[in-house]
């Protein structure tokens, strides 16, 4: 973490001055805290640093049993479920809600419906931080910088929640080799990590529900 937070100032020092830059202290959470569901639980870590932000007490477990409940992962009516379940986008998002905040930008809408998942683009990700507004992405991990050798070639959910010049901050729940929270990545290297996903470039803002 200290290693990320050096990269992070540098990065900062060397970026070219810019009066758009911004950065939400997003609190940091690890997925990889010893539990069976450690290596599954990326989304429902993710949210639960969302929800620090917004000073919403909940840690990963209590995120992870309403998402699993959600989507109807339990196994039985003893609280039973599978340590390898993940958790979808619009599950994600309908948890993030159940603590009185909205998810914004989850769908596309047409004719005033849910048509569809809504591909976010660049602009789509700053507007929603020069807001105030964190954003969950999910992505292709092994598009991610430094994880090209990766054996794991799933789904993965980061936190945006910052802009240096063209680049973007986020915060990786998987943080393993110092590369956990605020960590800087291109655009184009991010979008890519976005559009290679089972959703592609499937995301969403969180806010307050009156802001």
């Amino acid at each position: 973490m200290v290693l990320a937070g050096m990269l992070l100032l540098l990065a900062m020092l060397v970026a070219p001055a810019n009066n758009d830059d911004a950065m939400l202290a997003v609190p940091y959470r690890n997925q990889l805290n010893g539990t069976p569901y450690a290596r599954a639980n990326c989304g429902p870590t993710a949210l639960a640093m969302v929800l620090a932000y917004y000073d919403i007490d909940a840690s990963p477990w209590d995120v992870r049993v309403k998402a699993m409940r959600a989507q109807h992962s339990w196994v039985d009516n003893e609280g039973g479920y599978s340590d390898s379940y993940g958790v979808f986008v619009y599950n994600l998002a309908t948890v993030a809600e159940s603590f009185g905040l909205e998810a914004v930008g989850l769908v596309q809408l047409e004719g005033g419906r849910a048509d569809r998942l809504r591909r976010w683009d660049a602009a789509d990700l700053r507007r929603q931080i020069r807001l105030g507004r964190p954003v969950i992405v999910q992505v292709e991990y092994r598009a991610l910088p430094g994880n090209t050798g990766s054996m794991y070639d799933e789904d993965h959910y980061l936190v945006v929640h910052g802009l240096i010049g063209d680049d973007f901050v986020y915060s990786d729940p998987l943080g393993i080799r110092d590369r956990g929270p605020n960590l800087v990545v291109d655009e184009a290297t991010l979008l890519n990590a976005m559009s290679g996903a089972s959703s592609p470039r499937a995301a969403f803002a969180v806010r307050r529900a009156s802001s």
